[in-house]
């Protein structure tokens, strides 16, 4: 099965299960929902996925925050100088 039959599948079992919800929610709550499911669908949001699950390593990582701490942990515990 492709990738476009997989999504049409899940497309349309998502929007049985929004029309289901919104038959029962005031418009408030439907206008919340509707931007969240317009969000999900937008090519920004696939590609914002992708990047953080590729990144997902470094971005947990403290390695890539070290020199940024030994360097704040120096400026913290250096001697004042005899001018200041």
């Amino acid at each position: 099965m492709t990738f476009s039959q997989k999504y049409g599948i899940i497309r349309v079992y998502f929007n049985k299960k929004r029309d289901n919800l919104m038959a029962s929610m005031d418009k408030e709550l439907e206008t919340y929902y509707n931007t969240y499911f317009d969000l999900f669908r937008t090519n920004g949001w696939k590609q914002l996925i992708e990047e953080l699950t590729t990144n997902a390593v470094a971005i947990n990582s403290v390695e890539a925050t070290k020199d940024v701490i030994n360097n704040a942990f120096d400026e913290l515990t250096q001697e004042p100088d005899e001018d200041d």
